[in-house]
């Protein structure tokens, strides 16, 4: 039965108290018998944490991991503690590896003597998670720039929806629609914002008459 070899950092302190090694053979590839050495929960720990532990202590093989929001299947591939190839179904290289770090739910099997397929990645593991954090990070601003953009346009619709009100609209100082809620159609918008671009207009002299600042806006 195959065993890990005894730890040498924090992370395998971790791993002796939080990952199941099993003896478990798994099927034959090019010609040499893979042995399952290494099994864990993301529960417990994270795929980031499991790829550099896997790396400072020099293995090859196989990390096969099945997680993601539908429990989809990834591999990851060592030689001697260098990652070469990586892949989430039909995509390889850094952009499999960024969607699989992103995983925080799932399992992990690691077997010993699975031979690399391909090459899809050609750097060292720390640049390759380096590169798959950034593009992680960049992701996550876009989304959360979506969504802070249709922020407005959410509040309008559930307030149209959740009031008597026959239509709802947000505009810029010079009257353009920002985002509007308009459920029956029955009010002219481009009329509306017009209206209220005079009233700001209205507003904004009578302030200034009175030596106020014109409300600069959010």
């Amino acid at each position: 039965m195959s065993r890990l070899p005894p730890p040498a950092s924090a992370f395998d302190s971790v791993c002796s108290s939080r990952l199941l090694y099993s003896g478990r053979r798994g099927r034959h590839t090019m010609g040499v018998e893979p042995v399952e050495d290494l099994r864990g929960s993301l529960a417990f720990t994270t795929l980031t944490d499991v790829l550099q532990f896997l790396s400072t202590t020099g293995r090859t093989g196989e990390l096969w991991v099945e997680g993601g929001p539908n429990q989809r299947a990834s591999q990851v591939y060592f030689d001697h503690g260098s990652v070469y190839h990586a892949q989430e179904g039909t995509t390889t290289g850094i952009d499999a590896l960024v969607e699989i770090i992103s995983w925080v739910e799932g399992t992990f099997i690691f077997s010993t003597n699975k031979a690399c397929p391909t090459v899809t990645i050609e750097v060292s593991l720390q640049n390759a998670l380096v590169e798959a954090a950034r593009r992680l990070d960049e992701h996550r601003r876009e989304i959360a720039e979506r969504d802070h953009k249709r922020a407005p346009q959410r509040l309008l619709s559930s307030f149209a929806e959740s009031s008597e009100v026959l239509a709802a609209i947000l505009t810029a100082r010079d009257g353009s629609p920002l985002a509007s809620a308009n459920p029956d159609d029955t009010v002219k918008m481009e009329e509306l914002g017009k209206g209220l671009k005079t009233l700001i207009e209205t507003i904004d002299g009578l302030g200034g008459a009175h030596g106020c600042q014109p409300f600069g806006g959010f």
